[in-house]
């Protein structure tokens, strides 16, 4: 009568007591491997990321390239010092007058020279260096994005692996209920109540749980693997993860979620951000029309040696003003113009899909929670069905091939209900994602 109890703890431990991942060698070595919490699991990922790091170099390289664009309208000085031997003949150079000797020279020259340039006034590169400042803020706002797509992913890789390690100990639950049960049906043989034909249903019945409890192993071997792989630590190790229960979480209304993803989304101030510099950058193209004002000056001395070299100096300012330049300017303006308006499109589009995703995630959440509660209801009367088939058969009644189908049933139950279970704290892990809420989501972390 042991198989009539055995089922039900089996499952009550799966659902209550904490989730634990672990390499089967560790029970063997005698060691329990390193914990890892979820938070943990998203500090390593941050820490090991190469997509997170190469956007931090993006933003290095932009900021860069904005200090570069920014210099041009800083001094530009420069020291330049010089001496010369030569000898030059005035005919080549044009100078014929009666008495004119053929050459000068050789003579010497000493120049020592500081020499000053700078833009006091370009409207076209004025809003280049804007343009590059706002190139900036879209690297940080892609870096700040990267992490969150990081936190999404690390959150769903360790979530799966703690479904499948549900799955291993609900698989391994069905394969001891299939012995207990194989059991059971010799036990009813012998008293000539079953027959062969039931013994075999029932090994039959073990061997396919067996199978399967198989397969189960070798996805949460992998799903350790990618998991490990994801927060950059050593793959193949041992890892015992602690259960983290998302469920029971309440969210504001839809409406409210949808403004709060509109601002909060990374993904719409990126897109917004990109509009605003097509938006300098057509002023930056628009500006070439207009007059650029550029300083200019020298000081040094000069003269055949340093001992007889004085100072001289040249003052300017320079006025350029363009006249015309074959239609190269207004090529320019209209294709800015053209991805001005593309990435408008964009932004409109940003923002739809943007509430779409909110719209379905509550959709989503609202289906899977509602089908939690259906499974449970399920696994309950599987466990009841289960108990009366195996009282018919053993009086009698009923026929090994009905207990051999409840118990299928029950089966089936406690893997909808391991499914079900990941569903529903995944899509709580999106509703946060899609929001743009993912920092707060593990700012809350223990």
């Amino acid at each position: 009568m042991t198989a009539k109890l055995f089922f039900i703890p089996a499952f009550t431990l799966l659902i209550f007591f904490p989730l634990q991942v672990m390499d089967a060698q560790s029970q063997t070595q005698g060691g329990e491997p390193p914990r890892l919490s979820l938070k943990n699991a998203l500090e390593l990922s941050l820490k090991n990321s190469a997509r997170v790091s190469i956007g931090k170099q993006k933003v290095i390289e932009k900021a860069s390239l904005r200090l570069g664009s920014r210099s041009s309208f800083l001094p530009r000085l420069s020291l330049n010092v010089s001496g010369m031997d030569a000898t030059r003949n005035l005919k080549a150079q044009g100078v014929s007058f009666p008495g004119a000797p053929d050459k000068v020279g050789p003579f010497s020259t000493f120049d020592a020279r500081l020499t000053l340039n700078e833009t006091l006034l370009n409207l076209s590169l004025l809003n280049q260096v804007y343009a590059a400042g706002e190139e900036t803020r879209v690297a940080e706002l892609e870096l700040s994005q990267a992490e969150s797509d990081l936190f999404y992913q690390t959150t769903v890789l360790f979530l799966n692996t703690l479904r499948n390690e549900s799955a291993v100990q609900a698989d391994q639950a069905n394969v001891d209920l299939s012995e207990e049960l194989l059991k059971f049906a010799e036990h009813q043989k012998s008293s000539g109540i079953g027959t062969i034909l039931d013994v075999t249903r029932a090994r039959v019945k073990l061997a396919e749980d067996r199978q399967r409890l198989i397969t189960t192993l070798t996805q949460k071997s992998d799903a350790i693997l990618v998991l490990q792989k994801q927060i950059g630590v050593q793959q193949g190790e041992n890892l015992s993860l602690d259960d983290h229960d998302l469920s029971g979480q309440d969210f504001p209304e839809l409406k409210e979620s949808i403004q709060t993803a509109l601002l909060k989304r990374k993904e719409a101030a990126i897109q917004s951000q990109r509009e605003r510099v097509k938006e300098i950058q057509f002023k930056a193209a628009s500006g070439e029309k207009y007059p650029s004002i550029n300083l200019f000056a020298d000081y040094g001395e000069i003269g055949n040696g340093v001992t007889d070299a004085f100072p001289t100096h040249t003052f300017g300012i320079t006025l350029n003003l363009p006249l015309y330049d074959g239609q190269s300017r207004k090529a320019k303006e209209d294709a800015v113009m053209s991805q001005l308006r593309q990435e408008q499109f964009k932004t409109r589009e940003s923002a739809s899909q943007i509430e779409l995703e909110v719209r379905q995630i509550y959709n989503a959440l609202s289906t899977v929670r509602k089908q939690l509660e259906v499974v449970k209801e399920r696994l309950s009367l599987a466990e009841k069905e289960l108990l009366l088939a195996q009282h018919r058969f053993e009086n009698g009644i009923g026929t090994h091939i009905e207990l051999v189908t409840t118990q299928t049933s029950l089966t089936e139950a406690r893997e909808a209900l391991v499914e079900a279970r990941f569903q529903v704290q995944a899509g709580i892990v999106k509703y946060y994602y899609v929001t743009g809420q993912m920092d707060y989501f593990f700012s809350q972390l223990p």
